[in-house]
């Protein structure tokens, strides 16, 4: 069985020059476009624990005509500085920005929004001073910033076992 897809995919990267994002747009095999839809993974073990869904989402609305972007958030993946900063937060709501920035200047007017998990309070964070999403689905959202913190340190603790001291 050969299998074909009606989209591909292209690693890019955007945003400024001096600390540049990587992400990965999933175009329509034909190129007409009709709208985007801009992903917003979550951070750390989530992250790497939805990477593949959310592939294989971005090529599902490719396949139907809608540019996907997934991206990694400053100081996270493969996108620009270190991951521990007095400021992450407010790296990754700008990295959010700098998405939006480069869908727009490709001249896509309708663009809707998915967060996953923590990305799901990352994009509603930055959705309550922006209106440059139309559509927005939240995946599995955490309530809040703490939570997801407890919830990832309690896995980690359970798959590294006891600190031996």
């Amino acid at each position: 069985m050969i299998l074909t897809t009606a989209a591909t995919s292209s690693p890019t990267y955007f945003g400024p020059a001096e600390s540049p994002l990587f992400g990965v747009l999933h175009l329509p095999a034909n190129c007409q476009v009709r709208g985007a839809a801009l992903i917003c993974g979550s951070l750390g073990k989530d992250y790497f624990d939805s990477l593949r869904g959310l592939r294989l989402l971005a090529d599902a609305l490719a396949e139907r005509g809608i540019l996907a972007l997934r991206f990694d958030y400053l100081g996270c993946g493969d996108s620009s500085f270190g991951q521990v900063r007095s400021n992450s937060v407010s790296e990754w709501q700008a990295s959010i920005g700098y998405a939006i920035d480069y869908l727009r200047a490709m001249g896509i007017a309708d663009i809707s929004g998915v967060g996953v998990r923590a990305g799901a309070l990352i994009l509603d964070s930055v959705l309550q001073h922006s209106a440059d999403i139309e559509r927005v689905v939240y995946w599995d959202p955490m309530g809040t910033g703490r939570r997801f913190l407890r919830e990832q340190t309690s896995f980690f603790k359970m798959a590294a076992g006891k600190d031996q001291v």
